[in-house]
C-alpha cells in the first residue's frame, strides 16, 4: 500500500514562548547605546525646553503689565494677544515647520547651498504671509463685535494689535533662524539670546508702559523679539564666516540661480 503523502512532510518544531525567549537576547552594548543617545537628546532638548519657558515668561510679564493699566486694558490686550497667537504667530510657525526637515537633510548631506536657499525661501514665504494677516488684524474690532464681544474691549484689542504689527515681520525672521539652527543641533545660542531678551523685557515694559501705556506694552513684545533676531543673526554670520572654505561652496551670495516663484511654491508644498 502507498503511504499517505501527509506522513512524508517533516514535523515543524513548535515555537513555544520558552523557545523564543532563549533565542531573543539584548545586544551587548544596548545599555551604553541607550545612555549615549539620551545624552545626545538631552543636549538638544533641554535648551529648547528652557527656550519655550522663556517664551511663556514673556507672556506672563506682558500680562502683568497689562493688568497694571486697568481691567479694560487687561481684557482687551489679552484678547488681542490671543487673537494674534491664533491667527498670526501660529500660522507663521506652522509654515516654518516645513523648513526643519529640509534643512536637516541638507545639513546631513553637506548641501550648504540648499541649506541657505531654504532659509531665504522660508523668510520670503513668511513675509508674504504677513500681508493678509495684517489686514485681518486691522479688522479685528469688526470681527469681535460681529461675534458678540463688547465694543470697548474690541477697540482696545485693535489698538493693541495695531502696535503689534511689526512683530509679524520680526517673527518672519525669528522662526526661520531658530529652525535653521536647531536643524543643525545648535540650540544653546537660541537659549542664551532668549534669556537675555526676556531679561530686557522687564525694563523695556517699565519704560514704555509709563510713556505710552497700552501701546508701549504692545511695542515691548516685538522689541524683545527683535533683540533675539539681532543676536541670532549676528551669531549665524560670525559662525559661518569663521568656517571659511567649508561654506564657500554654498556661500550666502554665491548661488547657482536666483530665487523664483517656483522655489517658494515648492517649499510651500511641503507644508501641505
Amino acid at each position: 500500500m502507498e503511504r499517505n503523502p501527509i506522513e512524508k512532510i517533516p514535523s515543524i518544531p513548535s515555537s513555544s514562548p520558552s523557545f523564543l525567549s532563549q533565542n531573543q537576547k539584548w545586544p551587548p552594548n544596548s545599555i551604553h547605546t541607550t545612555l549615549s543617545e539620551l545624552k545626545t537628546q538631552q543636549r538638544i532638548a533641554l535648551p529648547l525646553v528652557a527656550m519655550n519657558l522663556t517664551w511663556f515668561a514673556k507672556i506672563a510679564i506682558t500680562t502683568a503689565f497689562l493688568g497694571r493699566l486697568g481691567e479694560l486694558e487687561l481684557a482687551g490686550g489679552t484678547l488681542g494677544f490671543t487673537f494674534a497667537n491664533v491667527t498670526g504667530f501660529a500660522v507663521l510657525n506652522g509654515l516654518c515647520g516645513a523648513m526643519e526637515p529640509i534643512c536637516g537633510q541638507a545639513y546631513g548631506a553637506k548641501n550648504f547651498k540648499l541649506l541657505h536657499k531654504t532659509l531665504f525661501m522660508a523668510i520670503l514665504l513668511l513675509l508674504l504671509t504677513t500681508l493678509p494677516i495684517s489686514f485681518l488684524w486691522l479688522s479685528v474690532d469688526k470681527i469681535l463685535i460681529h461675534f458678540g464681544q463688547q465694543q470697548e474691549i474690541s477697540i482696545i484689542a485693535k489698538k493693541y494689535l495695531y502696535y503689534l504689527l511689526p512683530d509679524l515681520v520680526v517673527t518672519s525672521f525669528l522662526s526661520p533662524l531658530k529652525a535653521y539652527l536647531s536643524s543643525q543641533s545648535i540650540t544653546v545660542p537660541v537659549l542664551f539670546s532668549s534669556v537675555l531678551a526676556v531679561a530686557f523685557h522687564v525694563p523695556i515694559n517699565i519704560l514704555l508702559c509709563k510713556a505710552k501705556g497700552l501701546e508701549g506694552v504692545s511695542m515691548a513684545v516685538w522689541i524683545t523679539d527683535l533683540i533675539v533676531v539681532v543676536l541670532l543673526g549676528f551669531h549665524v554670520l560670525m559662525t559661518e564666516n569663521s568656517k571659511g572654505a567649508q561654506w564657500k561652496e554654498g556661500g550666502w551670495w554665491d548661488q547657482q540661480r536666483p530665487l523664483t516663484g517656483s522655489d517658494c511654491s515648492n517649499f510651500a508644498g511641503h507644508v501641505a
